[in-house]
């Protein structure tokens, strides 16, 4: 049973107008024509796609699913463009790499430099975000590999997931701040101070939450919050405020002295970062390549525990 891929665009359509009339004026269609095209494949698929109700309509679990395979399709048809025509001006690419705070400062800048020696003519696309996003990016193929932090509850089926390296959380401070010169701390001492946080409810953020619980502390109350990592660096250094973060992406920072690293005794935050692509997709020989080059340098970043090589 093959599904006509203009019926999966009309699918997108009507989900993203929300009603049969909107989509059928983006298509440039006739409302009743769409609304038999959508009645075929249903009878074909023997489900309904669509909850119809005043508010207009909206996907059923069903229609969730072959939704983001839609939008896959239609990101595979925009890339299919957009290469063709870097190709008629001899660039090849794009290859597009998704990751998150940690990698984007870590290891795919450090693949980059030995990845245009040897792909001078090639585009690339970094795409930052979260890792839950990244994931459902490598599904609908709008990224061809992803860099991002490890975990096995949220690993899709379809994702293949290859551990890079591992890295420590650790208490981060500028270099006047009252903590700076300690060489341990517990998550006790940190209590009344102000914290700079990312927001609830990420996969990093409910790892912070849990080391306090297993700590058997109360939760910061004096705390700003922030996804972006170069507003919480900034944050650091204008204010007395701390923060938790994996040691790679500041080790830069504290060998020139800006910020300090303090391990924290209990020693119960870890974030595992992986490789992660699409199972049965083909991969070009330039994502094969930039694949090889991560897998390759990850030892490099693996935290060692020792402090003194900062």
């Amino acid at each position: 049973m093959s599904i006509d891929p203009r019926q999966l665009r009309y699918v997108l359509a009507i989900a993203n107008a929300g009603s049969m009339v909107e989509a059928a004026k983006r298509l440039n269609l006739s409302q009743p024509a769409l609304s038999i095209s959508l009645s075929r494949l249903e009878h074909q698929l023997k489900t309904r796609l669509f909850e119809r109700n005043r508010r207009g309509m909206r996907l059923t679990p069903d229609g969730e699913l072959l939704a983001r395979y839609a939008e896959g399709l239609e990101a595979i048809l925009d890339r299919a463009s957009s290469e063709l025509r870097l190709s008629r001006s001899g660039i090849s690419g794009p290859v597009r790499i998704g990751g998150t705070p940690l990698t984007m400062r870590t290891i795919i800048p450090a693949a980059l430099k030995y990845f245009f020696a040897e792909y001078p003519n090639i585009n690339i696309e970094i795409i930052e975000d979260t890792e839950q996003n990244l994931q459902e990016k490598l599904i609908t193929s709008s990224i061809d590999v992803a860099l991002c932090t490890t975990d096995a509850s949220t690993i899709d089926n379809q994702i293949e997931d290859t551990y890079l390296f591992s890295s420590r959380v650790v208490v981060v401070v500028n270099a006047t701040h009252r903590l700076a010169l300690l060489s341990k701390l517990k998550i006790g001492d940190l209590s009344g101070s102000l914290f700079v946080l990312p927001t609830s409810g990420g996969s990093f953020r409910k790892q912070l939450d849990a080391m306090f619980l297993i700590a058997g502390e109360e939760m910061p109350s004096r705390v700003i919050q922030s996804n972006s990592f170069s507003a919480l660096r900034e944050i650091l250094l204008q204010t007395n405020a701390l923060t938790l973060l994996p040691i790679q992406i500041i080790r830069k920072d504290v060998t020139d002295g800006i910020l300090c690293a303090i391990p924290l005794i209990e020693g119960t935050g870890r974030r595992t970062i992986s490789l992660r692509i699409a199972r049965s997709r083909r991969m070009p020989e330039a994502v094969a390549r930039m694949r090889d080059l991560v897998l390759q340098l990850a030892p490099l970043f693996e935290d060692t525990g020792d402090m003194s090589i900062l």
